[in-house]
């Protein structure tokens, strides 16, 4: 039997049925990769958590400082300000110029990444000291950077037992 021997019905069953059977195959396959996907970004969040860092994201152009993984109740928030650095009211008036100058060698060039360690207001008003490591990640097109992220790490009971030591 050849194809133009079928009549449009069958012609019909035919096409609808190999529809169908690719939409199956193509909602199993995406099932499948959400499934992979949900797995994976479980894993990132364990290992964060169980890291104790905090990852950031900063739209720099649009000023927006997102925080994710904070539960440690140190008062780091997201930020929504065209302030450099975007947490600049949090950080200890001591400790801002020379984070303010690591983040400007970074965006010069100077260096590769963003490194400082400093301290920053807690929720109970107190200072806590925070590894703060990060990179830009992408530029506009006048090549200025637009985007970084990178993570951020309470160092506070590692500062206490090294001021102990000296």
């Amino acid at each position: 039997m050849l194809l133009s021997d079928l009549d449009g019905f069958t012609l019909w069953l035919l096409g609808t049925t190999l529809l169908l059977g690719l939409a199956l195959v193509i909602m199993i396959r995406l099932r499948h990769s959400q499934s992979k996907l949900k797995t994976s970004e479980e894993r990132l969040r364990l290992s964060l958590w169980g890291s104790g860092d905090e990852i950031w994201d900063w739209d720099i152009n649009k000023g927006l400082l997102h925080r994710a993984n904070n539960d440690d109740g140190h008062g780091l928030a997201s930020y929504a300000n065209n302030n450099f650095p975007p947490n600049k009211e949090a950080i200890h008036p001591s400790d801002l110029k020379r984070v303010t100058q690591l983040l400007q060698e970074h965006f010069d060039g100077v260096q590769e990444h963003f490194e400082a360690t400093y301290r920053i207001k807690s929720s109970d008003n107190g200072w806590v000291w925070v590894l703060d490591r990060g990179k830009i990640v992408d530029t506009d097109n006048n090549n200025k950077p637009s985007r970084m992220t990178g993570t951020v790490k309470d160092i506070h009971e590692l500062k206490k037992a090294e001021d102990r030591l000296f």
